[in-house]
Parts: structure tokens; sequence; C-alpha cells
């Protein structure tokens, strides 16, 4: 993303199109940066709009280059060694930089305000220019088109304040007195504070292809105001130094401006330190404490959020059934319809990064076009990154992040990212293994639902709740008819279909909150919480039907195989009081209502009890 140059010392960051408004800071203030041929989180689209932000790009940064080389035309230099050693601080204002969290921050407009009242706003934009060139572009290698459109907006911006000054009565030269022009001086700050926005504000909604003067006029006008508010004394106080100590004083101030610049970005450096390590220590007492692999991504997205810029990320875990990754927990604007999505290894960078199982960073999406963080997403046009999580020499899944503003993520943080997923990867594998094994308790291993031990205390938890709330369980108890003929006739292989499919439909005709479970052998059970005999009656009747009509496999001449069942129902508290008591009075209603009665068909144990013995 390309940056926004501005008079402002302290510069606001582009927003995300999420609505996460992180805020960057660069130089003159904290400023805006823009990334050129993006679409602000989506890609592609009309190519008119896309042809238009690059023609006003141009357009602004080569006019505003033009009418500078224009006015220059007519300056006389009144002492070339201070615009010399003016350029010097312009320059180092640039190099000075302090890095922050997502951006930087620079002096700029501290340089360049005294230097347009002392020396008129054309050499103030040449002065600013060579800073930016020297000082930032050539150092970092930034974008041309970027670099183009940042030097046309500076000209332009100070060249209209300098005839809003010019226009007040404002006074240019290195001879005035000691008093200054107050009210040009406003119309100078403020003119290049609304030349620079509008100029901002324009660049912004054609890249994102929409006006939304919130995200783009509004928030980053309040942020600017108050950049201001710390640059514009730190000129003014120049000025009044130049000409009231002198130019040996007021440029004293610069030398301690630059190295509280360099402390502070010590200062800076160090506090990020302090940070990633908080998190990181804090990242493990959390995951120490936790068996579970939600609470392992909630962790992971906490973490990241401290420690890596983003407006988009993912968890993904490795399944190794399928051998493929699976979208879990994301922030993404289309988060409900990917999630659970798969993902190959080799497909985008997530893919790449579980292939080669080692973390990879895009700092700037041009460089590589068409990468995407997932396939379903977007090509990156920004920073991203993603690490992958290898516990014990396997891989467990992949943590990505990406933000709209290229820059924003770096070398810097795969480094502390790849720290984390390595805490991340050992937690998961746990939590994943831990699971596993809670499952594998209470499952029945030959067809996956719940096995009649974890049933049991289900069944009783059950009960329990509906003496709280004043409601009623019934169970269904059902029995596969002539299992042992179909193994005798077919083989135990069509016994074990048969198994299969009843199962199958059990599954599809009761709620989520239901419980089934393997009761032993051919036998199951169904708890239904909150339903009457004539709601389970129905539910059983149901699955009867299903199975009758559906065949299991076929016979050597192609013929359908089928099969029935059989079910008997009690609800609890109208035929029992305790757990065993309910089953048993299934089990009665089951085999004295049903198997005795011809198979194929389902007993309510209420009715069976109130028939003449």
């Amino acid at each position: 993303m390309t940056r926004q140059l501005g008079s402002q010392c302290v510069d606001s960051v582009d927003n995300d199109l999420e609505g996460d408004r992180a805020l960057m800071m660069s130089s003159g203030m904290f400023r805006r940066w823009l990334k050129f041929g993006g679409s602000g989180g989506r890609s592609g689209g009309p190519g008119w709009l896309a042809r238009s932000f690059r023609v006003y790009a141009m357009a602004v940064g080569f006019g505003g280059l033009a009418w500078m080389a224009w006015s220059l035309q007519t300056v006389e230099v009144a002492d070339w060694g201070s615009v010399g050693l003016f350029t010097a601080f312009a320059i180092l204002a640039e190099w000075s930089y302090v890095q922050l969290a997502e951006g930087f921050i620079s002096p700029s407009l501290a340089v360049l305000l005294p230097a347009a009242v002392l020396h008129g706003p054309e050499l103030a934009a040449a002065m600013g220019s060579v800073g930016f060139l020297l000082g930032h572009v050539l150092p970092i290698r930034r974008d041309w088109l970027a670099a183009v459109f940042n030097l046309g907006q500076l000209a332009a911006s100070l060249l209209v304040a300098g005839g809003v000054y010019t226009l007040l009565g404002g006074h240019t030269g290195l001879g005035m007195g000691a008093v200054l022009d107050v009210v040009p001086l406003a119309g100078l700050t403020i003119g290049y504070f609304v030349v620079n926005h509008g100029l901002v504000g324009i660049h912004m909604s054609l890249r994102h292809r929409r006006v939304d003067w919130k995200l783009f006029w509004i928030e980053p006008a309040r942020v600017d105001l108050v950049t201001f508010a710390i640059c514009v004394p730190i000129g003014v106080a120049v000025l009044i130094l130049y000409r009231v100590a002198g130019p040996f004083i007021a440029d004293s101030l610069y030398v301690a401006l630059f190295m509280g610049a360099h402390l502070l970005r010590v200062l800076v450096r160090l506090e990020a330190v302090n940070r990633e390590l908080t998190s990181l220590y804090e990242t493990t007492r959390e995951l120490t404490g936790t068996l579970r692999e939600d609470e392992v991504e909630k962790i992971a997205f906490r973490a990241a959020a401290a420690l890596a810029p983003h407006d988009r990320a993912v968890f993904l875990r490795w399944d190794r059934t399928i051998e493929q990754l699976v979208v879990g927990r994301l922030i993404h604007p289309q988060a409900d319809d990917l999630r659970g999505a798969r993902i190959r290894p080799g497909e985008a960078l997530v893919g790449e990064v579980a292939l080669t199982q080692e973390g990879k960073v895009i700092i700037d999406g041009r460089s590589q076009p068409g990468m995407r963080l997932i396939p379903a997403d977007d090509p990156i046009i920004g920073s991203a990154l993603a690490v992958p999580l290898v516990a014990d020499g396997r891989l467990v899944g992949v943590l990505a992040v990406s933000r709209s503003v290229p820059g924003t993520l770096n070398k810097g943080h795969l480094r502390v990212m790849s720290i984390l997923a390595g805490q991340l990867a050992t937690a998961a594998d746990r939590a994943s293994r831990y699971q596993e094994a809670s499952r594998l308790a209470i499952t029945d291993s030959k067809t996956g639902i719940f096995n009649y031990r974890y049933f049991y205390e289900r069944l009783r938890d059950e009960m329990a709740k509906a003496d709280d709330l004043g409601t009623s369980v019934s169970l269904i108890f059902i029995d596969i008819d002539f299992l042992k003929e179909i193994n005798d006739r077919y083989g135990h292989a069509m016994g074990d279909a048969a198994i299969e499919e009843v199962v199958r439909v059990i599954g599809q005709s009761i709620r989520t909150t239901d419980v089934a479970a393997r009761y032993g052998g051919e036998e199951f059970v169904i708890a239904l919480p909150g339903a009457e005999p004539a709601e389970a009656l129905a539910v059983a009747e149901r699955i009867r039907v299903a199975v009758e009509r559906t065949p299991f496999g076929k016979t050597a001449e192609d013929a359908p195989i089928r099969t029935t069942v059989s079910a008997g129902i009690a609800t609890y508290p109208h035929d029992a009081g305790m757990v065993d008591d309910l089953i048993f009075r299934a089990d009665e209603a089951l085999y004295v209502g049903s198997k005795r009665r011809g198979r194929n068909r389902v007993a309510v144990y209420q009715s069976l009890s109130e028939q003449p013995s």
C-alpha cells in the first residue's frame, strides 16, 4: 500500500474494509497508506475504475511535480547554505522515522512548515521531495507509482497552502522580524490540511470503488487534526527561535528532535519486544490449561491479534484421514460460507505452507500476482503470512493472517508467529488426542454412535433435567428382525451392512437433542428428552417404515435385500421412575408388544400395560 505523504507529522492509516480501523504512522504525520491497483479487499472490478484509479494517481503525481518545477523557475535563492541545511534536515526527518506496529512516524512537517515560511512554498516543496526520495524512497525501494503520487501530492499541497499564506498577507524570507504572521500561518496550515486530506480522500474512494465518508474522510481527518496539534507547535517553535535567537539555536532544536526520534525508535522496539514476549508468555499459560480444540483456536486468534496486524485470519486443522486442511475459526467477510472448507496441500498460500511445512510471508502481494491466502479468497494485494503447526514432525494445522496494506507484515512478524505456531502445534495436538480418546471412550467402534455406557449416564442426566423442568423422557428400544438369518444366509458382511443401514436411518430420524446408542448386538436405544409417548411413537414408526423400504444390499442375482425392525417405547415418569426400570419397560414393550406379535411393529409400554391380561 502506498504512503500518503502529508504535512502532518502523525499520519492516519488505511482502514480495512471490515471496519477494523487500525492506524499507521508515516512521514510528516501519521500518513495514510494507500495501495495501488487494489480494491480494498475485493479484486478485479470494473476495468474503468481500476484505470481511473491509476490515472488519478499519475495525474496528481506528475501534475504536482510539473507545477513545482514551473514554480521554481521564478524563485531566487537568498541563502543556498540555509536551503541546503533545510534539505539535509528534510532527508534526516524522513530517514529518522520511528517504526510502529502498523506503520511509522517521521517529523518532516516540523521541517517543511518553517521552510515554507522562510524560503517559500516552492523551495519547501523541492526540499520535501528531495528528502522523501533520499530519505525514504531509495532506502525502502518504494513502488514507483506510489512515490510519484506522494511527491506530487506533497508539492501540490504545499503550493496551494503557500498561495493561501500569501493571499492572507504572509511574508517569506530569512530577515523577517520576531513577530510571526499568525493569521497567514494558520491559513498555510489549514490550506495544507484541506488539500492534502482532499487528495487522499479521493484516492481512497477510487481505490475502494466507493465513497465512505466516515471511513475515508471523517476518521482520517480526526486523526490528522490530532497530529497537526503535535507537529505545528514544533514548526512554530523553530520559526520563533530562528527569528529571535538565530539559525544556530533554531537548528539545534532539530538536532534534539532527531536524537529524540532515535531514542523513541529504541524505546518503541523495546516495547514491541516486551509486548511479544508478554503475549507469548500469556499464550503459553492459557494453552497449558486447555484440552479443547476450539479453545486452542480462540487463543491462537487472540495471540495473533497482538503479534501481527491483520484484517483476515484463518485457523486450519490437518485432517489425517483425508490428508487435507479443514477451515476452522476465521475472520473473513464470507466466514460462514468458508468454515469447514477443505484445502489440498499446495493450494493457495496455506496449502503451500502445509506442503513445505515452512512459514512464508508475502510483504507486498503485488510481487506475487494471483497468490491467495485460501483458494476461495481474493488475490492478496497487501501483506500475508502463514505458519505451519508441526508437532513431533507431524503437520497439525496452519495459521494464516493477511492485511490489505502492503508492507504491514514482514519477516519480524513471521519470526514471532513461527514461535507462536510451535506453542499452538503442541497444544492443538494434545487437544486433538484428548478429544479423540474421549470420543473413542463413548463411541461404539463398529457403528460410530454412542456406546451403552455413555448412553446410560446421559439418560440419567436427562431424567434429572426432566424432574427439574416437569417434562418427560421417552426411550425407544429397537431390535433388528432376523439378523441371525441374514448372517447365515448372506454372510456377516451383509449383516454388518444391515446394522449400518439401521444406524443411518436412526441418525436421519432423530433430533440433535436426542441420544442414540448401540445397546449390544443388533439392539439400539434412543432417548428423546421432552417427548411424550405419542411423539416417541411417531419417531419409532418413521424409523420402522424407512428401514422396511430401504434395501441395504443385493443378492448374487442383483435382487435387493431388506430387513425390518421392531421397537418398544417407555416414558419417564409415566412408566418408570428409575433408569434401569425405564430400560426394562421399553425392552418389555419391544419383546412382548412387538416381537411376540409378529415383528416389524412398534409397541408402547403404556398401551401394553393398559390391556387386560
